[in-house]
């Protein structure tokens, strides 16, 4: 039986190296170098073990990236809601069991296996998931912020506003920035009902802005009324004007609207206040 002949390849005597040119992924021919004979023909065994799992990687996607470009075709033609519920869904059921399979390579008892996974979930008794004690219509587990602009407490009337990256940011709905003839028409579908659930969190920040006459200890008077009310306090800063008044600033943390109302009275009730209000959209 006659022996394999060995490959030859040639020599660049300006190098001291051996070539060889091969075909890349791409149809371009690249050129492989070494010492030895035997050292390139191991490197061009690597080189083409390579350029075959790149091609067969372009040619198969994995499920990750095939799921990624369908929600991304997909995006456009449904509500934001709706791409934020199914982005959880084919994370949760196709992605994290599936994900790094080639597509080539998932076989019907892969996608058995994550069919029934959703559809045990699915006949499981529905759970009201809340994050920070708000649940958002139509999401679970979603993550959530309370807007720093108007600063919402449990007992107010909120909404939310989908944001590109940060969740759900709730809003009152008496805030300026959630006002309906404010709202810019293409982001219509990211306004969504949010509400209040009882397994609240123990405090919540809010903004108080206090307007009175200037006078002396008129800020300890403010700390003294605030301690009164058992309410923690946050931040607190004071600043005369030059015309007699003064504006104290504070953020205040309590469990509700009502605790929060009992706080603005205390405050309404000292000498020289004539204004005490919340943040307010700014």
């Amino acid at each position: 039986m006659a022996r394999p002949k060995k490959p030859t390849y040639g020599f660049v005597a300006s190098r001291g190296e051996y070539r060889k040119r091969i075909k890349g992924p791409d149809g371009r021919r690249i050129s492989l170098y070494a010492k030895t004979p035997e050292e390139l023909t191991e490197k061009i065994a690597a080189v083409q073990r390579e350029i075959e799992e790149d091609v067969y990687h372009r040619d198969n996607p994995t499920v990750e990236e095939y799921a990624t470009k369908w929600l991304a075709m997909h995006g456009s033609h449904v509500r934001t809601t709706t791409l934020v519920d199914y982005t959880s869904k084919v994370k949760i059921y196709i992605i994290e069991p599936l994900g790094k399979k080639y597509m080539a390579e998932v076989t019907p008892d892969d996608v058995k296996m994550a069919i029934n996974k959703a559809a045990q979930q699915s006949a499981l008794p529905k759970k009201v998931k809340s994050e920070k004690g708000i649940v958002v219509e139509g999401l679970s587990n979603c993550l959530v912020k309370f807007a720093k602009c108007c600063t919402p407490v449990p007992g107010d009337p909120v909404i939310g506003f989908i944001t590109r990256g940060y969740g759900v940011s709730v809003h009152r709905c008496d805030c300026p920035n959630a006002n309906p003839e404010r709202r810019k028409p293409e982001e219509a579908d990211r306004w969504v009902k949010v509400s209040w659930v009882e397994n609240k969190l123990p405090n919540y920040k809010t903004s108080l802005e206090l307007s009175a006459k200037d006078r002396d200890n008129l800020t300890l008077d403010v700390a003294m009324a605030l301690s009164t009310a058992k309410v923690k306090v946050s931040a607190l800063s004071a600043r005369s004007m030059p015309d007699g008044h003064a504006t104290i600033s504070m953020v205040v943390e309590v469990k509700d609207k009502s605790e929060l109302e009992g706080v603005i009275n205390k405050l309404n009730n000292i000498q020289g206040v004539y204004h005490v209000a919340r943040a307010s959209g700014k």
